[in-house]
């Protein structure tokens, strides 16, 4: 037992609310303790477990061992292959502690960085004590305020109340001294977002990727919270039998390759090195507590893959609830686990118990499953009236429609790194530099995998793993074929996706590449009028294999 353990509690205080960042960096208080806090841990000795490098480090990267925690995939032996969770059902339980722990350890220094205030110090502290991590809504918002992605100096309070400029934390993180990583994020002295050839960042490419993917990360959210009942095809991106949309890690994994580009948010060896990865997971932690609200008594179960197809399912991973979610303590000698984030008696993932609400949840009874659920509806009702043609709305005369998709099927570690299938309606273009922005591309799915799997365990154990996401079509029918109208039904559907349905791969830095793996399949589901809901019933799935029968996969 070490003495200086690090135990993840969360933040001290009470419940708190964590803020959308937007509406975050409206308070000055809040904002500036963030800044300090973050400039803090930045500036901490890479040496130490507690520091950002140190706690990003966990994620992947350099692949040592945090605060005394030997990981499962690694027992009694020191060839240590990190604590990677992905293509796991333990993804959405094992984030939360992770993000956890950056929490409370910033919300210390904020509490250290209000003692300074020379005035209003009372108002200081108790900012501080209030402060919890901002989450970026990428469903509502895609591209997130410009002092996340585009301000290399803040401006925030000084300690005498004056107004101050500061390099900005949030923009990047400048490594202090030796780059301890596999090639290409050995030359990087500081993250970076779609960089360019000289190193450079493209912002505009980075808002036009994240502005473009707003329709999609919204109807696919909003799929996620409406259409998936079961804890595999909601947790993790491993092909799961009876799916109907991509699952919550696959709509993460479309951020973090559009957030990085070619850049380290791409790349989940190194992507928590990114500021940014943390405003996404918050996020991503926020949508595990909606889903868990509306299904109720839903805890952490194995995957059950899909054998239908060209593949073979992937060996169970023989986690569930009780496994222990290292390197995360929760207390001197033990780890925190899947079950004991559950609340056995409210029986769903609650965070009361470590200090943080989400908006959606302050003002409800969180001890009264039902009132939760209403509120969890709310989010997706207000998502729903975002997108004027969403692929929930109907049309008041046809009271049944067809919903179509293409799942998407590959070997995750084909490529050695993170690419990208984008489907078309209509004919490619023969230059590959407008293959991502042309009107024909209607949705892509992004396959985040880690460019050096051989350092890590988890990775290793899963060379085979089939990665599963969907892109759905109806929205690319109302823009692109006016001949398909609802309700989409196949008769009129499947002549159109065998003369028009197209697909492409490209990697991060957007140039061509074959996937050998690849498996393109058309998918229907019928949605149904429910006068007692703004959100159809969801019916029965068809799939319509002679839609790419005999295509070759690009």
């Amino acid at each position: 037992m070490s003495s200086d353990r690090i135990v993840i509690s969360g933040a001290t205080g009470g419940v708190a609310e964590r803020q959308e960042i937007n509406d975050f960096i409206t308070n000055d208080k809040l904002f500036t303790l963030y800044i300090r806090a973050l400039q803090a841990a930045q500036a901490a000795d890479e040496a130490k477990d507690a520091s950002f490098f140190g706690i990003s480090g966990i994620h992947g990267e350099p692949f040592v061992s945090w605060n005394g925690a030997v990981g499962d995939f690694a027992p009694g032996k020191w060839d240590f292959g990190g604590y990677c969770t992905h293509g796991s059902p333990l993804f959405p339980t094992w984030h939360r502690p992770y993000v956890l722990l950056l929490e409370q350890t910033l919300q210390r220094a904020a509490l250290q960085a209000a003692q300074q205030f020379q005035v209003n110090r009372a108002d200081w502290q108790s900012a501080a004590t209030k402060f919890r991590l901002p989450f970026w809504d990428w469903a509502k918002n895609s591209v997130p305020p410009d002092v996340v992605i585009n301000s290399p100096n803040v401006t925030i309070t000084d300690f005498d109340g004056s107004q101050t400029q500061v390099d900005n934390p949030l923009m990047r993180y400048r490594f202090q001294g030796a780059l301890p990583f596999t090639p290409p994020w050995n030359q990087f002295t500081t993250t970076v977002r779609h960089p360019d050839g000289d190193g450079n960042e493209n912002i505009a490419e980075l808002k036009s990727a994240l502005a473009d993917g707003q329709e999609q990360t919204t109807d696919d959210t909003i799929a996620l919270l409406h259409m998936v009942h079961d804890w595999p095809g909601f947790s993790n991106h491993r092909d799961s039998a009876g799916s109907v949309t991509s699952s919550l890690e696959t709509i993460h994994d479309q951020i973090h390759v559009e957030v990085g580009g070619n850049g380290q948010m791409s790349d989940p060896s190194v992507a928590a090195f990114d500021p940014i990865f943390y405003l996404h997971h918050c996020n991503v932690d926020r949508l595990v507590s909606i889903w868990s609200a509306l299904n109720h008594n839903v805890v952490v179960t194995r995957e059950v893959n899909d054998q239908a197809g060209t593949f073979t399912a992937s060996p169970d991973t023989m986690v569930d609830e009780t496994t222990d979610l290292t390197p995360f303590w929760d207390s001197n000698d033990t780890f925190w686990q899947s079950q004991k984030l559950f609340d056995a008696k409210k029986r769903y993932y609650n965070t009361d118990k470590l200090g943080y609400v989400y908006p959606a949840f302050s003002d409800v009874d969180r001890n009264d499953h039902k009132s939760m659920q209403q509120a969890a509806k709310k989010v997706i009702h207000r998502l729903l009236a975002k997108p004027q043609d969403s692929i929930f709305k109907g049309n008041p005369s046809v009271p049944k429609w067809y919903n179509w998709s293409v799942r998407i099927r590959v070997r995750k570690f084909e490529l050695g790194r993170s690419f990208t299938v984008l489907v078309f309606l209509g004919k490619v273009p023969e230059n590959p530099a407008e293959w991502y922005t042309c009107k024909e591309m209607v949705g892509r799915n992004h396959v985040f995998a880690n460019s050096a799997p051989g350092n890590c365990e988890n990775c290793r154990r899963q060379s085979n793993i089939i990665h599963e996401g969907f892109v759905h079509l109806n929205r690319g029918f109302a823009r692109l074929a006016p001949q398909v109208r609802l309700p989409c039904a196949p008769d009129v559907v499947v002549p159109y996706l065998k003369e028009n349905l197209n697909w492409r791969v490209i990697d991060t830095a957007r140039q061509p590449v074959e996937i050998h793996s690849l498996d393109v399949t058309a998918l229907a589901v019928t949605l149904t009028t429910d006068p007692s809901s703004p959100l159809p019933k969801v019916g029965e799935r068809e799939i319509y294999h002679d839609v790419t029968a005999g295509r070759h996969n690009h």
